[in-house]
């Protein structure tokens, strides 16, 4: 009886260190709500899209961000590398690099933040897994 409870007890703790674990990694993406889209090409065969779930950019606030990527046919392009680099041309700033997970095919998830208001840069550095370089960057305005 002793040793069925100290079983019993053991798989609780596992299951609720499984579950508390687990939780830290919780995102909130399954109600991501698209509040705003860019979209820019690279040439004539791959698109971006900029996707946003806020309806605007206010300083200090994190804002969950996607990039698609898809060829000219809308299949996603997967296995790429994808950075987001923040900056404002007017000035200098410290580094706001984000780098961004796959989370479905051809999409790639992270979150953002804009330091201060005035006019942002988000320059998106790709890398295709046939190892090409790709640059695109959306001019936005941070209230």
């Amino acid at each position: 009886m002793i040793l069925l409870k100290k079983i019993n007890a053991i798989f609780v703790f596992t299951l609720l260190f499984s579950l508390l674990t687990n939780f830290s990694n919780f995102s909130l993406a399954e109600d991501f709500k698209v509040q705003q889209t860019l979209k820019k090409s690279i040439g004539k065969n791959i698109f971006v899209i900029f996707e946003t779930d806020a309806k605007k950019f206010s300083k200090m606030n994190p804002i969950n961000a996607k990039i698609k990527i898809v060829d000219k046919n809308k299949k996603p392009l997967e296995k790429a590398l994808v950075t987001l680099d923040l900056t404002m041309p007017s000035m200098s700033m410290p580094e706001n690099k984000v780098k961004l997970k796959e989370t479905e095919k051809g999409i790639y998830s992270g979150e953002i933040i804009f330091t201060m208001g005035g006019d942002w840069r988000i320059n998106t550095d790709i890398l295709l897994p046939n190892n090409k370089k790709e640059k695109v960057f959306f001019d936005i305005s941070v209230n």
